[in-house]
């Protein structure tokens, strides 16, 4: 079983990220106040295939991170790791916690990029 201190750490990992997230839309909410609607998906060549409501766009990648998360750290508090995993739960919930604000950041920049293009 994980010991309480990785569980505990795993948790305080997840909610810096969630709020890092939080906080990152929150400024591009603000950033992108003028604008209606924000990309959601692009093609291959760089168009905006479709679009949704500012507030939707901004929280679908936090909403995510917030279920994968919590996935990661219950999953780490109640599965045993397979042998020789052990001790690799903190480090794992703290990658994939980096990787999602890493994807939102890359997100807003190319909604940010998607903006300045339609000026």
């Amino acid at each position: 079983m994980v010991s309480m201190v990785e569980t505990v750490l795993s948790s305080m990992i997840s909610m810096a990220a969630i709020v890092v997230l939080f906080i990152m839309s929150r400024k591009a909410n603000t950033r992108f106040s003028h604008t209606e609607r924000l990309p959601m998906q692009w093609s291959l060549g760089g168009g905006v295939t479709w679009t949704a409501p500012r507030q939707i766009a901004l929280s679908v990648i936090p909403c995510v991170a917030f279920f994968v998360l919590c996935a990661a750290v219950l999953s780490t508090a109640f599965l045993e790791p397979h042998p020789g995993q052990e001790g690799l739960e903190v480090p794992a919930v703290f990658l994939m916690a980096l990787g999602l604000v890493g994807m939102h950041a890359l997100n807003i920049w190319l909604i940010g990029k998607a903006a300045d293009s339609e000026k």
